[in-house]
């Protein structure tokens, strides 16, 4: 009956439900919580690329036009476009989407297994000559089925009842024991959280959830790509966060894998193999990988922070930017020229 199950509802499902179904594919969707969006897993704060794949954005709060990065006080702002949506909400939109277009989406049905071409759940089993995994981060059935896998980091983020001292969104590499934390402006409150390094996360959380002006928290491994293995098998294949499709930079992966879904999609029309597109998308996460590695250590070393405003000059002129730092500080040349051929190379 189905040409495609799909495991998991969350964006890189979702979108590759509405894409598919687009295509004339018959889908199903299978989703083990009670309602689409929830528990809210993640921030909700994306890229202007978002616009690259909706013109109207669902569950839009509000956009900003600058980050705010800052170590010890001292600040610096970057021209960097992005969206916060309410998660629950942008999710609910896609399956709308989905939903709209021929999908099928079951809720309060998890996926326990796979037996031939057969997704077996607490409801029954549903077949299909092709199965997408997109079960995210703790989704075991990748691991089992596929056997790729892949490094984490675990974060948190907490809701604050306390009025954001910007507008701007910031983030901050003061404490080391954090790759970073950041600071969400809401209305009347703000988010706040952090990604830990190894071996930090207990003190870190213990400290979030002290705060007495705290309304929410959430928290989770989340898997930085790009995997170990391939993200196919035969008729099984991983999207999303289960194929590891998140930037050791931001730590973000909506819209990777909603990229990813795309890849599979191309693949199940014959247009494209998935592991050649999804090797594309792996090379650029290895980049950002090195990129964030440096820009890390760099940090670490005190080299901070007045070349970080060069960022664009940089990833189009790392020589000339190399230059320019030089004739002012001389000993800072070589960090500035390695951070910018890094970010040269990114761009290729």
């Amino acid at each position: 009956m189905w040409d495609l199950i799909v495991v998991g509802a969350g964006p890189s499902g979702l979108w590759l439900a509405k894409r598919a179904s687009e295509e004339g594919l018959r889908v199903l969707v299978l989703e083990e919580d009670w309602e689409i969006g929830l528990p809210v897993r993640c921030t909700g704060l994306l890229g202007s690329e978002v616009h690259s794949f909706l013109d109207e954005v669902p569950g839009e709060l509000r956009r900003f036009g600058n980050m705010l990065v800052c170590r010890e006080g001292d600040c610096v702002e970057l021209e960097i476009d992005s969206v916060l949506v309410e998660r629950s909400l942008f999710d609910k939109g896609l399956a709308s989407m989905a939903a709209s277009e021929g999908a099928s989406i079951l809720l309060r049905t998890r996926a326990l297994g796979l037996r031939g071409n057969s997704v077996i759940t607490n409801r029954g089993s549903f077949s299909a000559p092709f199965v997408a995994l997109a079960e995210g981060a703790l989704g075991g059935l990748s691991r089992r089925y596929i056997g790729h896998g892949g490094d984490f980091v675990m974060g948190m983020e907490g809701i604050l009842a306390e009025r954001p001292e910007s507008e701007d969104v910031k983030v901050d590499v003061t404490d080391r024991r954090a790759f970073f934390r950041w600071s969400v402006p809401l209305d009347r409150a703000k988010k706040e959280g952090f990604v830990s390094r190894p071996g930090t996360f207990s003190g870190l959380s213990s400290e979030l959830l002290a705060r007495k002006d705290l309304l929410a928290v959430r928290s989770g491994p989340i898997p930085v790509g790009p995997p170990r293995g391939r993200p196919i098998r035969r008729s099984v294949a991983a999207v999303g966060d289960a194929a590891y499709t998140v930037k050791a930079s931001s730590f973000g992966g909506i819209l990777l894998g909603m990229r990813s879904s795309e890849c599979l999609l191309s693949h199940l029309l014959g247009e494209e193999d998935f592991s050649a597109c999804m090797a594309r998308l792996y090379s650029e996460l290895r980049k950002v990988r090195v990129v964030a590695r440096a820009v890390h250590r760099l940090l670490d070393a005190g080299i901070w922070p007045r070349w970080l405003p060069r960022v664009r000059l940089m990833a189009e002129d790392p020589v000339g930017a190399a230059w320019e730092v030089f004739k002012r500080r001389p000993l800072r040349a070589a960090a500035t020229a390695l951070v910018g051929a890094l970010l040269y190379l990114l761009r290729k």
